[in-house]
């Protein structure tokens, strides 16, 4: 019976994190400093909250696109989360 419940608990990897898309402008040269400003502060976020225990017991990871300052690029950068995302089956 415990090895029943056990297995019952196992999840993937995966599903043990909640990523977070954070689109931002790391190029061209005149938007790449504000860009990196917002994901050091991502960054600080989710380690502080990854800290705590995370969020409902899950670890976040940041999944960093750099959008060039283009909405064209910043749709692509969340189609290609989206299609990470169906392919690993959530």
């Amino acid at each position: 019976m415990a090895l029943a419940v056990a297995l019952l608990e196992w999840r993937p990897p995966e599903a043990r994190t909640i990523k977070i898309l954070a689109s931002t402008s790391r190029s061209p040269a005149p938007f790449a400093a504000s860009g990196t400003y917002v994901v050091n502060g991502a960054r600080i976020a989710a380690d502080e909250i990854n800290a705590r225990g995370g969020v409902l017991g899950k670890k976040l990871e940041l999944v960093i696109e750099d959008n060039k300052s283009n909405p064209t690029e910043a749709a692509a950068g969340r189609r290609k989360a989206d299609h990470q995302r169906q392919g690993a089956g959530r």
